[in-house]
């Protein structure tokens, strides 16, 4: 990794354990609900973490179907199924999934969601470069490919971190595979 360019240059941080970086920010979920309505949407949501994302589209009126996560978390809410391994156990029969996935296994998660729920909605949560590396580029190919929503701030992960993140993020959204094809959106 070259420490010359400042894309590169690795983090100062140490590491969350699990990658438990939580999505605390509600404005990335208020963000998506302006530019895709989301009352009255069912969800599932499979790497709840301990809920906060869960709860914020239940402020913007979506309806909860299922919430699990590969991991317990001590201060989950109570509605969370911890211990479910989404590439094991897939979210099959949800009409809308949303989810923010460990950076680690985002596109592989994403491109086997797509196989596993076909007749689903598939919103989730990348770092907003992911559109320019080519496993991305394949999945925004897809015929589902709906849009982009670009958030216009950087979502904050620590709710007293004096730090603001590096990096930019976007809403990718996938359509259920029975949809017309129609080109790609950019959802501002």
């Amino acid at each position: 990794m070259r420490s010359d360019i400042p894309m590169h240059k690795p983090s100062r941080f140490v590491r969350v354990p699990q990658e438990a970086y939580f999505t605390i920010d509600r404005r990335c979920v208020q963000h998506l609900d302006r530019v895709f309505p989301l009352s009255g949407i069912r969800f599932s949501e499979p790497c709840a973490g301990q809920g906060d994302m869960v709860k914020a589209l239940e402020e913007c009126g979506a309806v909860l179907e299922a919430a699990t996560d590969l991991h317990w978390y001590e201060d989950a809410d109570a509605r969370i199924r911890g211990g479910i391994d989404v590439f094991q156990q897939p979210p099959r029969g949800a009409t809308t999934i949303i989810t923010n996935p460990p950076y680690d296994c985002a596109l592989p998660m994403v491109e086997h969601m797509l196989h596993a729920a076909p007749a689903a909605w598939l919103m989730v949560l990348l770092r907003a470069t992911q559109a320019h590396v080519r496993q991305g580029r394949e999945l925004m190919t897809w015929h589902r490919f709906y849009g982009l929503a670009p958030l216009p701030f950087r979502p904050k992960w620590f709710v007293d971190g004096p730090h603001s993140p590096r990096h930019d993020f976007s809403w990718f959204i996938w359509r259920p595979a029975h949809f017309q094809r129609q080109p790609p959106r950019l959802l501002l």
